[in-house]
């Protein structure tokens, strides 16, 4: 994980925000829920505390019913 963030802070402004639309594509694709954060934090091992990166379009799905 330490590698993983050493990478990405590594990168500039534009490359990070690529990584970031691809990453937001995959959580679309798996149609990822803001109540899947907490596992996905737990099996990651990161700090309980973290706040995760709200993606709009996974948030503007988990806001509409059905």
């Amino acid at each position: 994980m330490s590698q993983g963030i050493e990478w990405f802070d590594s990168l500039g402004q534009e490359e990070q925000s690529e990584v970031l639309l691809f990453l937001r594509h995959h959580c679309a694709q798996a149609r990822a829920v803001a109540e899947d954060a907490p596992e996905s934090i737990r099996r990651a091992g990161l700090r309980p505390s973290i706040t995760p990166i709200p993606f709009p379009a996974c948030a503007a799905r988990s806001a509409v019913p059905g």
